[in-house]
């Protein structure tokens, strides 16, 4: 069974012949592969986290900060935490986020906005 990057790979090769030759290569294959991200996480089934209290946590600052910020993601809607993510992981500006969404610029540019106001609430409620 081929593992889940060749999986990707397989698709990229026979769907080539349908590349739009005016949009970037890479907002495609990132298509390609945001969509058969989500077809795997559909069949998976949810996991069950066991308790890591336990463990030690380095007390890095930055590494604090980093699991701050991703806690906080995992709390907003996915529509947001998309859009966070292929921006500031992945750092594809908005127009590409549109593209790869399939969404008007503005819709991403509202939600992007959105988004950053949900962050700073949930930042300082806690």
């Amino acid at each position: 069974m081929p593992s889940y990057s060749d999986q990707k790979l397989i698709k990229v090769w026979k769907n080539l012949r349908k590349f739009d030759k005016n949009k970037k290569f890479t907002t495609w294959i990132f298509q390609i592969a945001k969509n058969t991200c989500f077809d795997f996480l559909k069949k998976k089934k949810p996991i069950l986290v066991s308790d890591f209290s336990s463990f030690e946590i380095p007390v890095e600052p930055a590494f604090l900060a980093r699991l701050e910020i991703s806690s906080l993601l995992e709390q907003l809607p996915l529509k947001y935490r998309l859009i966070m993510f292929l921006r500031y992981n992945d750092h594809f500006n908005f127009r590409e986020i549109a593209e790869i969404l399939e969404e008007p610029l503005n819709t991403i540019k509202s939600r992007h906005g959105r988004a950053i106001i949900l962050l700073r609430k949930l930042l300082f409620e806690a």
